[in-house]
């Protein structure tokens, strides 16, 4: 099991900034962070937006309103660091608790793109084909055998059943992305693939805590710079891959 470090933020006098000094997070299949790749979105908070927001609209109350219970207006910048530490190892603390879904949020999102482009996986990727398992078809009707109307229109409904939808707890979310990877895709090695993602940075930014990651070897084709901002009720935010 991968050791995972609490988050500690100073405040550098000799440069007025705030950074990360210390921390190891272990985002299940988006990989793994440690200090030299997480670092803050800002380094230079600004209480103003916190405490006199110009309006208090949604946007507000997910962005910025969580770091309330951790900062006050009147802090010094060595305690302000002290607050954000508390509040990001807070954060991690709560993705944690919710990274079964968050694990399947990010494979739904992949698959989506498999089924949206017709990912030639077999082709690009053949470390990851499992050759016993592909379609008994001629050549020419894989593509029509792997995603055919069942399975895509599966994936779709699922990804659209999810999308966006808080994982903080509230609402039922058991999103059946790897069971839909096994059962549809069982020539694809789904074990292996995940074990070939890589975490390149994390990013701190008010409630926000964005990822990206990639895949080495062929993994590559299929996760290269895969991005998202997860908001505060732990939701999939700006995704983006390729």
């Amino acid at each position: 099991m991968i050791e995972t470090d609490s988050i500690k933020i100073i405040y550098s006098k000799e440069n007025d900034e705030f950074k990360v000094v210390k921390g190891t997070v272990n985002l299940g299949y988006t990989g793994v962070y440690n200090t030299c790749n997480i670092q803050l979105g800002s380094p230079n908070i600004s209480l103003k937006k916190i405490f006199e927001p110009d309006k208090e609209d949604d946007y507000y109350t997910k962005t910025y309103s969580p770091l309330k219970d951790y900062l006050r207006a009147d802090m010094t910048n060595d305690e302000i660091a002290k607050g954000l530490s508390d509040f990001y190892n807070s954060r991690i603390k709560d993705i944690n608790k919710h990274q079964t879904a968050l694990n399947q949020l990010f494979l739904i999102y992949i698959l989506y793109e498999h089924c949206f482009t017709n990912f030639p996986f077999w082709e690009e990727c053949s470390d990851y084909v499992i050759t016993d398992n592909m379609p008994d078809c001629d050549e020419s009707d894989i593509e029509d055998e792997i995603y055919s109307d069942e399975t895509v229109n599966i994936v779709y409904k699922v990804f659209d059943d999810i999308y966006k939808r808080p994982n903080n707890g509230k609402v039922d979310n058991s999103t059946p992305a790897e069971d839909i990877y096994r059962k549809y895709f069982p020539m694809f090695n789904l074990n292996k693939f995940l074990s070939d993602i890589e975490g390149e940075y994390l990013t701190f930014k008010d409630a926000n805590i964005s990822f990206q990651c990639s895949g080495k070897g062929q993994a590559l084709e299929i996760a290269c710079g895969a991005y998202a901002q997860i908001t505060a009720d732990n939701s999939f935010y700006d995704w983006h891959n390729h």
